[in-house]
């Protein structure tokens, strides 16, 4: 499909299962690439279930050229580094809040999208959630 965006989830836990994986499964210009998590056996489990590619490593993903953007849901204290890193590989990045644990990561981050022309997108999934309302 012409102006699809073809995205991998990094980090696989329990908000990709709820919230981010169906996401991308219904957006009509979006397709999963596949997972990368830490632990290995939750990535090949969420690309058995939901399809897409089980990354590896970081530099996999990085070196996948039909890959457009990356979703990154990690612990905060990685997300700079990923960020930065998928930007330099010619990565969007859709960044889980929050951003980064301290204003210097943060503008760092903001630079990389501007110095590799990469868009930076801030997600905070569940903003108009109403209390008690919690549900999928």
């Amino acid at each position: 499909m012409e102006n699809t965006v073809s995205t991998v989830i990094i980090g696989a836990g329990d908000i990709a299962l709820k919230r981010h994986i169906p996401a991308i499964l219904q957006a009509p210009n979006g397709t999963l690439a596949g997972f990368y998590n830490r632990h290995y056996e939750r990535t090949r489990e969420r690309a058995e279930q939901y399809g897409g590619h089980a990354y590896e490593s970081y530099q996999e993903i990085w070196d996948d050229k039909a890959v457009d953007a990356v979703l990154i849901s990690t612990p905060p204290a990685a997300h700079a580094e990923i960020a930065i890193a998928a930007m330099k590989a010619g990565k969007h990045v859709l960044l889980e809040k929050p951003m980064t644990l301290s204003v210097k990561e943060a503008e760092d981050i903001a630079d990389a999208a501007v110095k590799y022309g990469r868009k930076l997108m801030l997600l905070h999934i569940q903003r108009f959630y109403v209390t008690g309302n919690h549900g999928s």
